[in-house]
C-alpha cells in the first residue's frame, strides 16, 4: 500500500489525529541549532517544532500546535554513535506547562549498556521521531 494511502487510513481511523514526523541534529552536550530542525511530514499544514537538551542525551521536543494526547511515538536515528533512542513519554496526555501545555514529549539516547548518553554532533547525525497525536479536545480513546 502506498505511504499516502496508509496515512489516509490513519486519518480515517481517527479523523482528529495527526501524524508528525521530524528530525533534528544533536550537538553533544551543547544546545540544539533550531534552524536545522526539519518537519518531514505532517498531516497538519506547516507544523513546526523545537528541541532542547534537558539532560544527558535527553531531548524535549515541543510541537508548535497543541494536542490533547500522544497515541504513539516512534523515535529513530541515523549515525548516532549510541545504540538507540527511546521514547520517554508514554501514550497519553502530552506534557508541558503554561505556553507549552499539550505540546511536549521526550526522547532519551542510550549507550550499549543502556545508560543515558549524549549524541556527538556530526554532518550526517540525525535524531528523528514519528508522533501520532490526538487533536486538542479529543481525549477519548487514549
Amino acid at each position: 500500500m502506498p505511504f499516502n494511502a496508509e496515512i489516509a487510513g490513519l486519518k480515517a481511523a481517527g479523523k482528529n489525529n495527526d501524524l508528525f514526523v521530524g528530525v533534528f541534529k544533536p550537538n553533544g552536550a551543547g544546545a540544539i541549532d533550531q534552524t536545522q530542525n526539519v518537519s518531514l511530514f505532517s498531516t497538519s499544514t506547516g507544523a513546526k517544532f523545537t528541541v532542547t537538551r534537558a539532560n544527558t542525551g535527553l531531548y524535549t521536543v515541543t510541537i508548535e500546535s497543541e494536542y490533547s494526547g500522544l497515541v504513539a511515538l516512534i523515535p529513530f536515528g541515523y549515525n548516532l554513535g549510541v545504540r538507540w533512542v527511546d521514547a520517554v513519554t508514554p501514550p497519553g496526555p502530552l506534557g508541558g506547562s503554561g505556553s507549552t501545555a499539550g505540546k511536549t514529549f521526550q526522547l532519551q539516547a542510550k549507550d550499549a549498556a543502556g545508560a543515558a548518553a549524549d549524541i556527538t554532533a556530526g554532518t550526517n547525525v540525525l535524531v528523528g521521531f514519528a508522533a501520532f497525536l490526538k487533536s486538542k479536545g479529543t481525549v477519548a480513546g487514549l
